[in-house]
């Protein structure tokens, strides 16, 4: 004979709140002002953070290169390159009135695996990590 044990106290609405939780999250979605029909921002800023994404790839060469897309124009940018393995360099740059930049780090071996990051003065912020085994 299996014996049930009674649910009691907080453990018995978990369920209920979780389920309830998932239903607000699914239609969230649906209400005024989401989806593909979606009117503007008041502010008329639509997609300001879409144009500017700041993205941050390897290149390859050498000596090993970086080249920055998507930052604000003129935007200050600290680019850190830390291979694996080592100490991280730190460059400091402009980005173009575009938004990009491009930087050369001697004596890092990409092969060996390196991990990027660049943050500019104005939020934008992008990152990589190259790993040994893509080449």
């Amino acid at each position: 004979m299996v014996r049930v044990m009674q649910v009691t106290g907080a453990a018995a609405f978990v369920p209920a709140l979780a389920a309830i939780a998932f239903a607000a999250s699914a239609g969230a979605g649906t209400g005024a002002g989401a989806g593909a029909g979606a009117m503007p921002e008041a502010s008329g800023h639509d997609g300001q953070a879409a144009r500017h994404r700041a993205t941050l790839m390897p290149v390859s060469g050498d000596p090993f290169k970086v080249r920055g897309t998507g930052f604000r124009a003129r935007e200050r940018v600290r680019v850190t390159v830390t291979p694996t393995g080592g100490y991280a360099m730190v460059r400091r740059i402009r980005a173009s009135g575009r938004g990009t930049f491009a930087l050369a780090f001697s004596g890092v071996q990409a092969c060996g695996g390196v991990e990027g990051v660049a943050a500019g003065s104005r939020g934008s912020h992008a990152s990589f990590q190259y790993s040994s085994f893509t080449c």
